[in-house]
């Protein structure tokens, strides 16, 4: 954690553009199924964690919900946005977004969340209502939706890399698609990029792969 927050800190000491980082999910139980003190209280270091390097945002995993009260001290305290496109949290347990906006050096970069069909089974065996949608549709909608907000459109995803493959061909408007699950490395997807004159670095750090990189954004511009 300590390399991670120093490599953070760096990237932001030496980039001349914004820096934006995020996590695509699967950070906060990365061993599985809470049970008992120990996860809990990791999960809450990483929530912590995350928060004391300024994350701008996670795209809710499987792995990152436990019990309820234990949400509630984790997700539930995050300065960092929680995203999933298409899950809806009917007993609040979790409050998500499907996307967030963040602001940098004068134009828009929309972050969009999108979450693995196994959530509903794992929200149904800790007891939470959850509806889970199709990801191609829901992140189709949202992407529409953002797009008239934003200048890039940056995915987060925990889903099966085919799925994120067919998001890249029939959610237009999605700039990059950045995830790591079963064992793909999750480098970053650029679906379609044109010049603006200043470049954004997202960094992206999925545990527990351990996938870093930077990124340098260019959105679309015109």
């Amino acid at each position: 954690m300590a390399r991670r927050a120093t490599a953070i800190a760096g990237l932001r000491e030496s980039e001349q553009g914004a820096v934006i980082v995020v996590e695509s999910g699967n950070a906060l139980f990365p061993e599985g199924v809470p049970g008992g003190d120990a996860p809990a209280d990791r999960a809450q270091l990483m929530a912590r964690s995350m928060d004391l390097m300024a994350y701008d945002a996670l795209a809710l995993g499987v792995l990152d919900v436990g019990p309820d009260e234990v949400n509630q001290s984790t997700l539930g305290q995050a300065g960092f946005a929680v995203l999933s496109a298409n899950t809806t949290w009917l007993d609040g347990s979790i409050d998500v977004e499907p996307y967030v906006i963040v602001e940098q050096d004068g134009f828009s970069v929309a972050i969009v969340g999108v979450t693995h069909p196994a959530m509903e089974e794992r929200a149904q065996s800790l007891g939470l209502d959850v509806i889970v949608e199709d990801p191609i549709a829901a992140v189709g909608r949202v992407v529409a939706e953002a797009a008239q907000r934003a200048d890039v459109i940056v995915l987060l995803s925990n889903v099966d890399r085919d799925v994120n493959l067919l998001l890249a061909e029939q959610a237009p408007g999605i700039d990059v698609i950045i995830g790591a699950r079963q064992g793909w490395r999750g480098e970053p997807m650029s679906v379609s990029l044109s010049e603006l004159p200043t470049a954004i670095a997202v960094v992206f750090l999925s545990t527990p792969l351990a996938v870093a990189g930077r990124l340098p954004l260019r959105g679309k511009c015109g």
